[in-house]
């Protein structure tokens, strides 16, 4: 028999011993998890005793972080702009830069007429942009696709589990969509150079997909398709909203500065770091 105070001092202790960034908090986050119960509500729960069921599930989890695992592939989901968005190894963890961008780009779109409108997600991954999107802005039509059939599947149920109709297409980029023309284009592509992509955390290089990760041409092949391709696939007014490589802000606004783009602007990260793109065509 163990308290559920000595269960979650042993878990900090295993995953200090590992050398886990934020040990206590991993330890809390999956003892309530076990528990099904928030958090903070631990410390209001110290003197119970964990069932021989709770304890076995306990130690499992906290065996897969103390090898780096994410917290987020461990529990399976994360919130994203209000929407809990189910994750495995197949996709990448939606991070709180993404999430910024996303309402910065809504906020945008809103100040005109959306009715009928339609957007595309590229490499949409687990869906979290895509469902963002359909939920925030309802009237527009949004369709998201990627490369991957295991991503795809993931967005799939990530779809129905937010209860939101979205068009899913497989295919690589803008191959999808030949013939056709949108009124946004989202995209969070791949964007990590060869050395850059050795230089990541083992949470990240270990258990995220490397093909969401590593980009070619020192990570900028996505940005040379979208500045050459991307205005061929946009109605009149259409705009272009996409993430970059926190060090990659000068390189790719040089990209697209001579192309036919009535409006180039740029937004920084919560790190100070140029970060995400919003261009518009005549």
């Amino acid at each position: 028999m163990i308290s559920v105070k000595e269960a979650l001092q042993k878990a900090v202790k295993i995953l200090q011993e590992h050398d886990v960034l934020k040990p206590k908090f991993s330890a809390e986050v999956l003892l309530a998890h076990v528990l099904n119960i928030k958090p903070l509500d631990i410390y209001g729960c110290f003197g119970e005793v964990l069932e021989d069921e709770q304890i076995k599930q306990y130690n499992l989890l906290v065996a897969r972080r103390s090898k780096k695992e994410p917290l987020e592939y461990i529990l399976g989901e994360v919130l994203f702009c209000g929407s809990k968005i189910m994750v495995n190894k197949n996709v990448l963890i939606p991070r709180v830069e993404t999430e910024y961008w996303v309402n910065w780009a809504i906020e945008i779109i809103k100040h005109g007429n959306i009715t009928n409108k339609v957007a595309y997600d590229l490499c949409c991954g687990s869906g979290a942009i895509a469902i963002a999107l359909k939920k925030c802005l309802p009237e527009i039509n949004v369709c998201m696709s990627d490369i991957s059939e295991e991503a795809l599947e993931v967005g799939r149920k990530n779809c129905k589990k937010n209860n939101v109709n979205i068009t899913i297409r497989k295919g690589d980029f803008f191959d999808p969509f030949k013939g056709e023309k949108t009124d946004f284009i989202f995209c969070n592509p791949p964007y990590v150079s060869q050395d850059e992509y050795f230089a990541l955390s083992k949470e990240v290089r270990d258990f995220e997909p490397k093909i969401a990760l590593l980009a070619e041409h020192n990570g900028l092949i996505f940005y040379e398709t979208l500045a050459k391709e991307a205005f061929h696939y946009l109605n009149p007014k259409g705009k272009l909203f996409f993430e970059i490589g926190y060090n990659q802000g000068e390189t790719v606004f040089d990209l697209f500065k001579n192309g036919p783009w009535k409006r180039i602007e740029k937004n920084k990260d919560l790190s100070g770091h140029d970060r995400f793109f919003f261009l518009e065509i005549e």
